[in-house]
């Protein structure tokens, strides 16, 4: 305690004051930054980008990212959150695959090698 009275005065929180919710705060949530909006993940650019991976499943992140002008990890969340997708080597595929479709890309890596 000593310590702290010397370098901030008189002025220091108590531990149970810590304890407590900041007055006039009604959650713990954070509050926005100021700054630009988040503008990269609306329901057009969900839209387009739907439309672009079911014409080309070959298209990659980066790809998606030139084409609409979004950043990477904003269109890796797009394809995770709303298409529910997962990067497979560089195709974007559904996460849900039939027991068939699993067999017949085993046996097409087995032939392949």
């Amino acid at each position: 305690m000593y310590c702290l009275e010397t370098v901030s005065g008189d002025t220091f929180p108590t531990l149970s004051s810590l304890d407590k919710p900041m007055e006039g705060r009604e959650t713990t949530e954070d509050d926005p930054l100021p700054g630009q909006l988040s503008t990269s993940k609306t329901d057009e650019n969900i839209e387009i980008i739907g439309k672009l991976i079911r014409g080309d499943r070959r298209l990659s992140n980066r790809g998606l990212a030139e084409i609409t002008g979004t950043d990477k990890e904003r269109i890796r969340q797009i394809l995770h959150e709303s298409f529910n997708m997962r990067k497979v080597c560089a195709k974007m595929l559904p996460k849900l695959v039939t027991h068939e479709q699993k067999e017949s890309r085993t046996l097409t890596l087995i032939q392949a090698c």
